[in-house]
């Protein structure tokens, strides 16, 4: 059974390669470093550097996958914490979005409630 690689958290590429094998020399030793990588923008990562290719192939996938949904999680805190921001500035000035404008629309969706009346 194959593992499935989730695209790329970057340009959302399908085109994942799960073992871009490179080597980095470490004192006299070189070592091998495995890592699942985009064809379509180049990146990479995070490194793994199980010498065993079969189970380095599997952990590049899983810190691949893993890494995708890190990322996507943190730019949602991020949209989230603008909201907040937004939140706050209205609520210190006491003024509202006008009714029927995009900034309204996307509060609404968000906090999913009537706001008919908050003019």
């Amino acid at each position: 059974m194959s593992t499935i690689i989730k695209p790329c958290p970057f340009c959302g590429g399908s085109d994942i390669d799960e073992a871009f094998v490179r080597s980095y020399k470490s004192g006299d030793q070189s070592q091998p470093i495995i890592a699942a990588g985009c064809h379509s923008c180049g990146a990479s990562g995070p490194d793994t550097n199980v010498p065993d290719h079969p189970t380095g192939y599997k952990e590049s996938i899983n810190k691949w996958n893993d890494r995708a949904e890190i990322e996507r999680l943190q730019a949602r805190v991020a949209e989230l914490e603008c909201m907040v921001k937004v939140f706050r500035a209205c609520i210190d000035m006491q003024t509202f979005p006008r009714q029927g404008s995009t900034c309204h629309d996307k509060i609404h969706a968000l906090v999913g409630e009537s706001m008919e009346d908050d003019q």
